[in-house]
């Protein structure tokens, strides 16, 4: 097995709460999605300065039986369209359908679809970022090893660091989570040079 690229610039995002607005519900249709201000130009960003993006995201309302996997692709698929329409350019998209009661591998908190991920695209997690806007967004980065941003919208947040060396950083939006990692990058760079 080849050894994990660690040149690559990996984003994972979740997509409620993160890309569009965190809905009441389920998003069963395209006509419930609404991109968050600001979500398509940062993504665009992103490509731009070369972050592969990777979406990881629960989409229980399949396995709750509100919505067909079939309905779900396409309004993935939709977002996509939108994306690369914007500049943008979305890589992929791991999601787990199931409920919690399904106790399956794949739910976030648990790492399954980020090992798919890695594997897929022989990605060295550690390397890597996840934008998230829960705390269990936050958990499942800690567990794998990915560097975690939360999206806090404004709201008021737990400590949830455990060490200081783990520590997500807790932004407002999408824009800001980008300008954190950039910079986090960068200085990086000028460190391991």
């Amino acid at each position: 097995m080849p050894q994990p690229n660690k040149n690559k610039k990996i984003l994972f995002l979740d997509r409620d709460g993160v890309i569009n607005v965190e809905p009441e519900g389920y998003i069963t249709d395209w006509s419930d999605f609404e991109f968050l201000p600001g979500a398509l130009d940062t993504i665009k960003r992103a490509t731009d300065e070369g972050y592969r993006i990777i979406i990881i995201s629960n989409q229980s309302a399949i396995g709750r039986g509100m919505c067909s996997k079939e309905k779900i692709d396409e309004i993935m698929s939709n977002m996509v369209e939108t994306v690369e329409a914007h500049g943008g350019k979305i890589e992929d998209i791991f999601y787990c359908p199931h409920t919690p009661e399904d106790m399956c591998k794949c739910r976030k908190p648990k790492p399954d679809l980020f090992f798919q991920a890695a594997e897929k695209y022989n990605i060295k997690l550690t390397n890597t970022w996840f934008v998230g806007d829960k705390l269990t967004d936050v958990a499942v980065a800690m567990r794998v090893g990915t560097k975690p941003i939360l999206i806090s919208g404004g709201k008021p947040v737990p400590d949830i660091s455990v060490t200081e060396d783990d520590a997500a950083a807790v932004v407002n939006n999408l824009s800001e989570a980008f300008e954190y990692l950039l910079s986090m990058d960068r200085l990086r760079a000028v460190t391991d040079a």
